[in-house]
């Protein structure tokens, strides 16, 4: 065998047979044949492949400023396959269908906890023969064996995503799709070219989706509308949150809102995950 040897200082040849240290801590021999196929006809795999190198940067969310983990991830679903995941990997471990180790395949999400934190704590998309994509703290998007020993005593489990794709037949969740990231928050606005308050976006998005004129603030908008459970929510229910005031939003599946925060805007939210508005949640009304 040819190996780097720390006593000699040097790469050296050693015939393991006739070496009375080396056969007697000879252990097992493995042929390499090639590393497993990554599924690239996936097309959350094809996505996810196309930022390999991109730097980690935590808090980061696109290949130009860097991804962390979980924006990484949010970032292939939503581009790939229209399926817009919760901004934090213990809310992504909260959502769609847990899968068995057994049975994992391509696009699946796993998930490992007590890495730089406790609990769940990173977040990666399976590629197929044991390797899988993830944004690699203080490195960059890279792919890994799930087999190593490291990430096996970490491994806390999978999730599926398979049915959480938006409905893009419905016009209300067509038309407010289009504003999320593209236009900020503006008191009293009420028109993308001027920004959106939270009830001025609901009110605009009826008129262009439905062609309803809805009222114009919020605790109007509450009594005029039908009161609902969320059991029975269907994409262009207004769904409300408690705040100083009613902040209004629009039901678009799969427990997503899409609503204007101050900060950063229009934006989509699983609500029944979120830390911040799951507590907040006032009710909800479908509007005649």
């Amino acid at each position: 065998m040819i190996y780097a040897s720390s006593s000699d200082g040097k790469v050296v040849v050693k015939n393991i047979s006739s070496s009375a240290y080396w056969s007697s801590h000879f252990a097992k021999a493995k042929r390499i044949t090639g590393a497993p196929e990554i599924a690239k006809d996936n097309e959350v795999i094809a996505e996810a492949l196309k930022h390999l190198g991109t730097p980690y940067v935590f808090g980061g969310e696109s290949p130009t400023d860097g991804f962390d983990c979980s924006a990484f991830v949010a970032y292939v679903f939503q581009h790939a396959s229209d399926v817009y995941l919760p901004r934090s990997t213990d809310q992504q471990w909260q959502v769609g269908e847990e899968v068995a180790r057994a049975d994992l395949k391509p696009g699946d999400v796993i998930f490992f906890k007590d890495t730089y934190r406790e609990g769940i704590s990173h977040v990666g998309i399976y590629a197929g023969g044991n390797q899988f994509i993830h944004a690699k703290r203080s490195e960059n998007v890279t792919v890994d064996y799930l087999t190593s020993s490291y990430w096996t005593s970490k491994y806390a489990g999978a999730r599926r995503y398979d049915d959480l794709s938006l409905s893009k037949d419905n016009p209300f969740v067509t038309e407010s799709l289009k504003y999320v990231g593209e236009v900020p928050y503006a008191q009293g606005g009420t028109s993308p070219s001027t920004g959106f308050d939270t009830a001025g976006f609901v009110q605009y998005i009826y008129k262009e989706a439905a062609g309803k004129d809805i009222p114009r603030y919020a605790s109007q908008q509450w009594e005029a509308g039908e009161t609902i459970s969320q059991s029975d929510l269907k994409p262009g229910d207004l769904v409300f949150f408690e705040g100083s005031s009613l902040i209004p939003s629009i039901y678009i599946g799969n427990d997503y809102v899409v609503h204007v925060a101050t900060s950063e805007g229009v934006k989509i939210t699983n609500y029944k995950v979120d830390s911040y508005w799951a507590p907040k949640y006032y009710g909800a009304k479908r509007m005649p």
